[in-house]
């Protein structure tokens, strides 16, 4: 019967942990640049079918500074959300539940028209 003792196996583990470590890294430093992606000028609403595992899902984000209440929010502009699980599909407010573990729905939500989309549309 084969083993490791488990030094051997905390060692292994603690080496693949690094490993994971600089993915992880790596993911972020690719997320920050494509959160710096504009907003796509072809776009439509977005609707039930639009939501599907691994979809993007842009959603509308105050463009312009607004006073709410006495306070100054930010200008922040829209932001896009990846499709992990779709729970209530043409629900306003939740329809997906996003990579950051939020739920997200169709109010303000589009998408971008592919290039074969726009085609077919004229």
């Amino acid at each position: 019967m084969e083993f490791i003792t488990p030094q051997h196996f905390l060692d292994l583990m603690g080496e693949q942990e690094k490993i994971i470590e600089a993915a992880r890294a790596k993911i972020e430093s690719f997320r920050e640049l494509a959160e710096k992606c504009p907003p796509p000028q072809s776009r439509r609403p977005a609707v039930a079918s639009d939501i599907f595992e691994g979809a993007i899902i842009w959603h509308e984000r105050n463009t312009k500074e607004e006073v709410v209440g006495g306070v100054t929010l930010p200008a922040l502009g829209d932001y896009w959300q990846i499709v992990m699980r779709p729970t209530h599909y043409g629900e306003p407010f939740k329809a997906y539940v996003a990579e950051d573990g939020g739920n997200y729905g169709l109010h303000g939500a589009y998408v971008e028209i592919p290039s074969e989309e726009k085609n077919d549309l004229g």
